[in-house]
């Protein structure tokens, strides 16, 4: 392998590696400031990046401290749960638009029967009189 071919490469690998703390970087910000609780298990899912760079990348290991020392202290709720509460939110305004066409069929009907009634007064009115 030629000096070129070897430099090359190890310019190559130190992208990849920069791009890979960058994508932890970014995930593990993101559940900062979503509240998440971070959890190795979490990142490894999110990023697709392994449990050991995680505990062997030096500055992802410094970062993720910081992150854990924020959190420290701090009730977050489960992922789960947050999840299940936007999803109760989405099935709350659903049912609520239903209810509101509901509503609006329901005063449109009231009104045609009005209409309708008043139609068959005036029909039975016209009945007697030609009699």
């Amino acid at each position: 392998m030629s000096k070129k071919n070897f430099d090359a490469m190890v310019a190559k690998n130190h992208e990849k590696n920069k791009r890979k703390e960058e994508i932890a970087t970014a995930e593990i910000q993101r559940m900062l400031r979503e509240n998440e609780v971070i959890q190795i298990c979490a990142l490894v899912k999110s990023t697709g990046l392994s449990r050991g760079y995680f505990y062997s990348n030096p500055n992802i290991k410094k970062i993720l401290s910081h992150a854990f020392e924020q959190q420290r202290g701090k009730n977050l709720p489960e992922k789960k749960t947050v999840i299940f509460d936007k999803a109760m939110h989405k099935q709350l305004k659903l049912l609520e638009k239903k209810y509101q066409d509901a509503q609006k069929e329901l005063q449109a009907s009231k009104e045609e029967n009005k209409r309708l009634r008043k139609e068959l007064i005036e029909l039975e009115s016209n009945y007697i009189n030609d009699l």
